[in-house]
C-alpha cells in the first residue's frame, strides 16, 4: 500500500508578533498576503528601533565661522575658527578646495583681492566665512597706540601702518585736526574706553585707550595695566605689568586660575586660541589688558587649502 507523507513547515515573520507558525498540515498563505505581513512587520520593527530626524532638521549648537584676522594679503595663509554644528564641516566654495573635516582650524590662502567669502555646512546648518584680502604690494592696516591706559589730559598719539598710503581718522566726540596723516596726538577730558579708527582703502582698523580719572591731591594714581593688547600663539607665555594704585596689586581672570595673583608682575599661558582679558586691581582702581591667542599651526607642510588630517 502506498503511502503519502505530508511533511510540517513553517514561516518566521521578522518581527516576533507576526510570526506565523503552521503546524499539524501544510498550509499556504497567499504570495500578496505574505507580502502585507512582511511589511507591516518591517514597519513594527522601524517603529520600535526609533524614528530617523525629519528632513531639514538641525543638529548642534549654533555654527559660527570666524576669521583669526579680518584682512590678510593676496596668498598668505589665514586661519578660520570652526565651531558649532554637529562637529563635521562641510567647507565648498569657488575660491576654495571643497572638504569635510572634523578640525576647528580650517586654513587657506586667497589668490585675488576684495572680500572673500566660502560656505561652512554642518548639522543642518549653513555659516558664511568672510575675510579682506589686500592687493598685491599693500600690507594689512594696522593701528598702533604706544600706551593703552593713561590718566585724563595726558596726551595719546596713534600711528598706522601699511594701507595704501592715503588714511582717514575718526572718533567719536573728538575733533581731529589731520585726519588723513600718518599719525595725530589727542587729549582725553574724560575717563573711560576711547576707540580711534583709520581707514585706507576698503581696510579699517581701530585703536583703543583706557582712559583713567586724574588722582585727587595726595591720593593714589590710576592702576595702568600694560600692554593693553598684545598677541600670541598657544602654549606661548605672555607678561603684564601693573603701575600706578598704591602699590600692591591683586590680578584676576574669568578663564585662569592664577596661583599667586599679587605683585607688579604677572605670566600666563593659554591654551585655547581666542581673546583673553586679564584685570589688575589697586587701591581702588584697576586696568584691563587683553591678549589675542592664535591657534598652533603645523610647519613644513605647503597649502592645499585641506584642515588636517584628525
Amino acid at each position: 500500500m502506498k503511502r503519502t507523507c505530508h511533511s510540517s513547515s513553517f514561516f518566521t515573520y521578522p518581527f516576533p508578533i507576526l510570526n506565523v507558525y503552521q503546524r499539524s498540515k501544510q498550509q499556504f498563505l497567499f504570495p500578496m498576503t505574505r507580502k502585507i505581513l512582511v511589511a507591516l512587520s518591517l514597519a513594527a520593527s522601524l517603529i520600535a528601533v526609533g524614528a530617523a530626524p525629519a528632513l531639514g532638521q538641525t543638529t548642534g549648537t549654533t555654527l559660527t565661522c570666524t576669521p583669526i584676522s579680518s584682512s590678510v594679503p593676496m596668498n598668505q595663509n589665514v586661519s578660520f575658527l570652526l565651531n558649532g554644528g554637529n562637529g563635521t564641516f562641510a567647507i565648498s566654495g569657488s575660491n576654495v578646495t571643497p572638504v569635510t573635516t572634523t578640525s576647528t582650524v580650517f586654513s587657506t590662502s586667497f589668490g585675488s583681492a576684495g572680500v572673500q567669502s566660502f560656505t561652512v555646512s554642518s548639522g543642518g546648518q549653513v555659516t558664511n566665512c568672510n575675510v579682506t584680502v589686500n592687493a598685491s604690494g599693500t600690507t594689512p592696516l594696522i593701528c598702533v597706540v604706544p600706551a593703552g591706559t593713561l590718566v585724563v589730559g595726558t596726551p595719546a598719539t596713534f600711528t598706522v601702518t601699511g594701507g595704501n598710503g592715503t588714511f582717514s581718522w575718526s572718533s567719536p566726540g573728538l575733533s581731529i585736526s589731520n585726519p588723513s596723516g600718518t599719525s595725530f596726538t589727542a587729549n582725553f577730558s574724560t575717563a573711560g574706553i576711547h576707540t580711534v579708527t583709520v581707514t585706507s582703502g576698503n581696510e579699517s582698523a581701530t585703536c583703543g585707550v583706557n582712559v583713567q580719572p586724574a588722582a585727587a591731591t595726595g591720593g593714589t594714581s590710576p592702576t595702568l595695566c600694560s600692554p593693553v593688547t598684545q598677541t600670541a600663539t598657544a602654549g606661548q607665555q605672555v607678561t603684564f605689568s601693573a603701575t600706578g594704585g598704591n602699590g600692591s596689586y591683586v590680578w584676576s581672570s574669568s578663564d585662569l586660575t592664577i596661583s599667586n595673583p599679587t605683585g607688579a608682575g604677572f605670566r600666563a599661558n593659554y591654551t585655547s586660541a581666542g581673546i583673553h582679558t586679564i584685570t589688575v586691581t589697586s587701591g581702588g582702581t584697576s586696568s584691563s589688558c587683553s591678549v589675542t591667542v592664535l591657534p598652533v599651526s603645523t610647519p613644513g607642510f605647503p597649502n592645499t587649502g585641506f584642515a588636517p588630517v584628525q
